[in-house]
């Protein structure tokens, strides 16, 4: 499954509000997170779609839309299974509305699935 690493470039006007942002997606300290940002290095690494957390990708979604929305400088990238995040290598950018498609086609997958009996009720693939 792949996974999203994210990191903030420029916190913007409102550092403060964006940390919080970023330190509750995350489960980061506030520190660590001012932390990652300045040395340029992701807030986080995970996978975009988890059973752990199955509402992970749409909280995402709206951290990013509300990260644009105060400013900040943010680059996402989608790592593929078992790759680890290296400021050398190049990725596949995720953006607003690439993350958006990936949830609309996650839903659709598990839909199909539903239909096809492949999945009990209530369960998900992630």
């Amino acid at each position: 499954m792949s996974s999203i690493a994210l990191v903030v470039r420029d916190l913007g006007q409102r550092a403060a509000k964006s940390t919080l942002v970023l330190s509750k997606v995350s489960s980061l300290s506030l520190k660590s997170v001012m932390d990652a940002v300045k040395a340029g290095i992701p807030v986080f690494v995970r996978p975009v779609f988890d059973r752990k957390d199955e509402l992970f990708a749409e909280k995402l979604l709206r951290v990013l839309e509300q990260l644009d929305t105060l400013g900040c400088k943010w680059v996402a990238w989608e790592l593929l299974d078992g790759q680890a995040f290296s400021p050398r290598e190049q990725y596949f950018e995720i953006t607003v509305n690439r993350l958006r498609n990936m949830i609309a086609a996650d839903q659709e997958s598990l839909e199909e699935q539903r239909r096809e009996g492949e999945l009990e009720d209530g369960e998900n693939l992630h």
